[in-house]
């Protein structure tokens, strides 16, 4: 060993060595990976209650909704020129709220 090189039996334990580790190394990948796939994302995440989330999420729609649908009726009234008063009575909004919509208007 005088000249730096590895004696042949230790090279050969090392190759065994580092082959075993690699061996492992992808086994124990390829279970975490597998464990991953299968895992239920409840189990993962079990603070979440999706049930409510997608509550929440489509009263927001509707809302969302419902307000579009309101700004295109009070936009369809005032271009025949209805009154603020008479567009209060019929969509329910305060007359300050379809002023907003008059300032608005191109």
């Amino acid at each position: 060993m005088d000249n730096g090189n590895i004696p042949y039996h230790t090279a050969l334990q090392m190759q065994e060595t580092i082959r075993k580790t690699m061996e492992n190394a992808f086994i124990k990948s390829g279970q975490e990976v597998d464990a991953a796939m299968t895992t239920n994302i409840r189990e993962t995440l079990p603070w979440a209650d999706y049930g409510e989330a997608f509550r929440k999420l489509e009263e927001q729609s509707r809302a969302e909704g419902k307000a579009e649908g309101i700004a295109e009726i009070v936009r369809n009234m005032m271009a025949r020129d209805m009154a603020i008063s008479d567009i209060a009575d019929v969509t329910g909004l305060p007359q300050a709220e379809i002023e907003k919509y008059c300032d608005s208007q191109p």
